[in-house]
């Protein structure tokens, strides 16, 4: 429940820094989990071009997905299973894997809350 507990707060939380002044009350348009027991791969380099064009974040979703595809291109998948959530789904290109599919913050949440326990653990012995 804790791991839910913060996808559910990360998800919903906003810098406090002139919040009231700014009406700065965000929230996540994409949040992408996976489960499995690969090695955790970063995406962040699919912004050391910054991404252009009208809509960003339709572009940054798409960014992510392009460098994913190139990773799992290279290595093979890095996840047994997905979950996301994608506020601006209607918006992306049909063919986009993130175009469909997605799922409310409560079934992100509880997806990598739940996927932790079904997980094999690697650490030392008790």
């Amino acid at each position: 429940r804790a791991l839910e507990a913060f996808v559910e707060a990360f998800a919903l939380a906003s810098p406090s820094g002139k919040k009231n002044s700014f009406a700065n009350h965000v929230r996540a348009e994409f949040l992408l989990a996976t489960l499995g027991d690969q090695q955790p791969l970063t995406l962040a380099n699919a912004f050391l071009n910054p991404v252009r064009g009208g809509d960003l974040m339709v572009a940054s979703i798409a960014a992510l997905e392009s460098r994913r595809n190139a990773f799992t291109a290279a290595y093979g998948p890095s996840f047994d299973a997905q979950r996301f959530l994608n506020v601006r789904a209607a918006d992306m290109k049909t063919e986009s894997v993130f175009a469909s599919g997605a799922a409310p913050l409560s079934d992100v949440a509880a997806f990598g809350s739940g996927g932790m326990d079904a997980l094999p653990f690697h650490g030392p012995a008790a």
